[in-house]
């Protein structure tokens, strides 16, 4: 009896919060992250990978491919160049106007665009994309590529989610209780704080990269696309490499649609070195500066910032 009173001194005298101590807290908290984390991963790729689909690059569309490679700034940006190669549209100082021609053999997307720059005399490529990006002919590009296979309905992007980040963010939130619990007892607190930063960090960036809205079946047919891309085709390369890529085969397309600048002394373009892999498919890169929709992401989970020093609550 003598012996569990002891105890109970020690205890009641050390404080600590909910009875784990700090070490032993950030210990088990960093391998329950871990854990999560890559239990989310194996899940979510499992998610990702539907039935594999044999797609050859020229069956689809030059839409289609841009659709998958970087969402519907990218369809606009591709058929912009397109329009303005056909002589249908003019573009100066970033902006656009149509030049009264007629688009020879338009698709629907083209027509689309043309018939938004024909309303606005003047307008931004930007606001181009503003105007379409949720647009019937991208809906029906989505649709079709869902149908395909390569592209992942909203529903299974939503599971995604929900396996990507909903763990994490439980596993963020009881980090945060356990440090206003070890605040209220008066605990030292900065490793926690450093701890659910560098978490918070994690988990932002881990959810940027696992909410693709392509399919594995859809990096493939990028991949065999970008291999065939033709430099002197500028539609094509924006289509399949991004805004990057006029910078480095076209400056002058790229000063006339107002496109965000590259520093074209670092590296060369080469099939993808302009615009790392995991776009579109793989990670819904921005094409056409801010305020564009990039593909399709229904969400992620947020980063973190700067940190102190101290122990676990």
């Amino acid at each position: 009896m003598g012996y569990f009173a002891g105890m109970e001194g020690v205890v009641a005298a050390s404080g600590d919060t909910w009875g784990v101590s700090g070490p032993t807290f950030l210990l088990v908290y960093a391998v329950v992250f871990a854990v999560l984390l890559v239990g989310a991963f194996l899940i979510g790729r499992v998610l990702q990978n539907p039935e594999k689909v044999d797609v050859r690059p020229a069956s689809l569309s030059l839409w289609e491919l841009a659709m998958l490679e970087g969402g519907p700034a990218q369809v606009v940006l591709a058929a912009v160049l397109q329009l303005r190669g056909n002589g249908a549209i003019d573009a100066q100082n970033g902006q656009l106007r149509a030049s009264g021609r007629s688009a020879r053999g338009g698709s629907p997307v083209d027509a689309a665009v043309l018939k938004v720059i024909e309303q606005r005399d003047g307008i931004t490529l930007k606001e181009t994309v503003s105007k379409l990006k949720r647009g019937p002919e991208i809906r029906q590009l989505r649709s079709d590529l869902v149908d395909r296979g390569l592209m992942l309905p909203a529903g299974r992007r939503g599971q995604i989610w929900l396996v990507n980040c909903v763990p994490l963010l439980v596993i963020v939130a009881l980090g945060v209780v356990r440090l206003i619990a070890g605040s209220a007892n008066h605990k030292p607190t900065g490793d926690l704080i450093a701890l659910l930063c560098l978490f918070a960090g994690i988990g932002g960036m881990f959810a940027a990269v696992m909410m693709p809205s392509g399919t594995k079946s859809a990096k493939t047919v990028l991949e065999k696309a970008r291999s065939l891309a033709r430099p002197s085709e500028m539609a094509g390369l924006a289509a399949l490499f991004g805004f990057k890529a006029l910078w480095f085969n076209d400056p002058a397309a790229a000063v006339a649609l107002g496109l965000p600048r590259v520093d074209t002394t670092v590296g060369s373009w080469d099939r993808g070195a302009v615009i790392p892999y995991g776009c579109g498919a793989g990670g819904n890169c921005a094409s056409v500066a801010s305020g564009g929709d990039s593909g399709g992401s229904t969400g992620g989970c947020g980063g973190g910032g700067g940190c102190g020093g101290g122990c676990g609550g």
